[in-house]
């Protein structure tokens, strides 16, 4: 292999493993190993976003949970002239589906016990004293080592479900 070759396989490992990373801490995995990011064939590009599944291995090599990995395609949404385009994206995305999850019936599961309970006692005692009550979904403070927004959501397969896109279409 040349060193052309070997720093091109490098580079292109550090996101993959940066993605491991964040999707396990996200999931409240012990470890990143259980991640498996899709090959580029498989990732799903749309006009605003590219989603990267996640597949979630067992330690027995079974498949145990599949989600998204989404970012916002950032030359496509203007971050560059209006930076913090990318950061009001993911937050409306994230909001829509805060609301979807409050009116159209766990996500505080996936954070650390002591931060999950502050959440239940904050919206708990803005309920009593009749305050807005935030959403179940918990901003993670950490820091974002890939430098862009992004959103981890379930990965529904097509036996389950159809993409907005396919079928927008047939029902609008």
């Amino acid at each position: 292999m040349s060193q052309d070759q070997s720093h091109n396989s490098s580079t292109t490992l550090k996101p993959r493993q940066l993605i491991k990373k964040l999707v396990a801490r996200h999931l409240g995995l012990g470890s990143a190993d259980a991640c498996h990011v899709v090959d580029v064939e498989d990732w799903i590009h749309g006009s605003f976003n590219v989603c990267i599944r996640v597949d979630v291995i067992d330690p027995e090599g079974n498949l145990r949970r599949q989600v998204m990995i989404r970012f916002p395609l950032r030359y496509r949404i203007g971050e560059d002239y209006c930076p913090g385009n990318a950061d009001e994206k993911v937050r409306c995305e994230v909001g829509t589906y805060a609301w979807l999850k409050e009116n159209c019936p766990a996500y505080l599961e996936c954070i650390p016990f002591f931060a999950r309970n502050i959440q239940r006692l904050r919206r708990w005692l803005l309920q009593i004293l009749r305050y807005p009550v935030p959403s179940l979904y918990a901003e993670n403070h950490s820091k974002n080592r890939l430098g862009t927004p992004y959103i981890v959501i379930e990965y529904i397969d097509q036996s389950r479900g159809k993409m907005l896109s396919e079928s927008w279409e047939q029902r609008r």
